[in-house]
């Protein structure tokens, strides 16, 4: 009998390891199905799936790359998301994107950068009627070996941290994997643009007819209606701010766009000819909140302040011939910070004659 002990000690010892290994095997088969069920299955707007291979720091810039439907339709990890992201560049079909200032970029073609690393968006769902993408797999790659740094699932309405814009959690997926320097520079929405001592004085307006959209500029300058609807295009590239164009005025090599959605709330953008992103700045004005109509001219650049003319108008009413569009005119003088012109030629005083630029007159 003592012989047979050790026997039947193993014999329960089998009997108790069958039911355990059979209860592994079944987890790893649920686990497994949880796993293509996420990947799999659009319609489960609570699941997050992400994994991380490898974290790159001080990361420049990436290709974005989009998959598996026609190139049209909008992507989860869209052109918006990217641009939030606040990379120093991206790639985005055949165009660079390169970031100036507060949520705008300067876009060029032919591409003018390379890009080691990959933001690849591969859809998994796509609805018919309406040409978009409803769920799809990001993934991010290394292009000098082929490795797979991150990984992560996409659905439309996915619910993260108590909010629903999947550009956001995918913009913040891309930057726990290729690091930037710079922070995303702010929340969702409009990014704060710097706001630099100013000072407004009313004028009499000085025409009753309308005026322009562009001044001072080349012919070639129109503003964008595709795909943004606010994109001033120059014909070698083009500006997109993060809010709607209002005016465009040019001086000598300089560019400001006047952009934003509100009448009393003006964001100036300053760039050269070339396209080089140079200052920007808010400003708030006294302008009644239905001034729909803001136009800009006679921009004077110096090293220490930007002045123009800032022009508003009610637009017209079809309907009532008889009605006279309300009409308000300022000069704007903004006090630049020191060192903002560092290598960049400027006059000491602003010259009381306005360059015009080619094929077109003065303001």
């Amino acid at each position: 009998m003592t012989e047979n002990q050790p026997t039947r000690s193993f014999k329960k010892s089998a009997v108790i390891m069958i039911p355990e290994i059979f209860a592994i095997a079944v987890f790893i088969t649920l686990l497994a199905g949880i796993t293509t069920y996420i990947l799999d299955s659009p319609k489960n707007t609570a699941v997050s799936f992400q994994s991380v291979q490898r974290i790159v720091t001080h990361v420049e810039g990436f290709e974005l790359v989009e998959s598996g439907v026609p190139l049209k339709a909008p992507y989860l990890f869209d052109v918006g998301s990217a641009i939030w992201a606040n990379y120093p560049f991206f790639i985005y079909r055949g165009e660079t994107y390169e970031r100036a200032g507060a949520g705008g970029v300067v876009i060029r073609k032919p591409v003018s950068r390379n890009a080691r690393y990959e933001v690849r968006e591969e859809a998994r769902d796509f609805d018919e009627s309406d040409k978009r993408v409803l769920a799809s797999n990001l993934s991010i790659i290394d292009r000098e070996n082929g490795e797979v740094l991150g990984v992560r699932f996409l659905r439309e309405g996915q619910i993260v941290g108590g909010t629903g814009w999947i550009g956001e959690h995918a913009a913040k997926f891309v930057r726990q994997v290729l690091v930037p320097d710079d922070p995303i520079g702010g929340g969702r929405g409009i990014k704060p643009y710097p706001q630099h001592p100013f000072q407004i004085e009313r004028l009499a307006y000085d025409a009753d007819k309308d005026k322009p959209q562009i001044t001072g500029c080349p012919s070639t300058f129109f503003i964008d209606r595709l795909p943004w609807n606010r994109t001033l295009n120059t014909g070698g590239w083009r500006f997109l701010p993060q809010s709607p164009i209002d005016a465009a005025t040019c001086s000598g090599n300089y560019i400001a766009i006047l952009s934003g959605a509100y009448a009393d709330q003006v964001f100036i953008d300053i760039l050269t000819r070339e396209g080089s992103f140079l200052i920007q700045s808010e400003i708030r004005t006294m302008a009644s909140l239905d001034m729909l109509s803001i136009r800009a001219g006679q921009l004077l650049i110096d090293a220490k302040q930007v002045t123009f003319n800032l022009f508003y108008a009610t637009p017209k009413d079809i309907s009532n011939p008889t009605y006279s569009p309300l009409r308000q005119s300022y000069k704007v003088h903004i006090t630049l910070p020191a060192g903002w012109t560092e290598n960049i030629p400027l006059p000491a005083h602003p010259s009381p004659v306005i360059p015009p630029w080619p094929d077109q007159s003065p303001p």
